[in-house]
């Protein structure tokens, strides 16, 4: 997932999808039907992406992995969220 999707497509060998800005449920839709495992974001405007997400944050599936100041690009990986019901104990729903 990127902003730039033919650079990241060209520079990883693997086809990108554009970040997805909609609430939790439809953008975690994408991420499955896409099997998004990664996000490579403009550092400089993680600000601005966030707070066009419901709640002004960045969906909580965007787990920071690295970031390259230099070249300015925050790495997330993305992390498949579960519900509250589906982690509690078996027996226990």
């Amino acid at each position: 997932m990127a902003v730039t999707t033919s650079y990241w497509s060209w520079f990883s060998d693997r086809p990108s999808v554009h970040l997805v800005i909609a609430d939790e449920r439809e953008f975690m839709a994408v991420v499955r039907r896409y099997r998004v495992r990664w996000a490579a974001l403009p550092t400089s405007r993680l600000v601005e992406f966030a707070a066009r997400y419901p709640d002004g944050r960045l969906p909580a599936a965007l787990v920071p992995d690295h970031a390259d100041p230099e070249r300015d690009v925050t790495v997330f990986a993305v992390r498949e969220m579960l519900s509250p019901a589906s982690t509690a104990p078996r027996g226990a729903r």
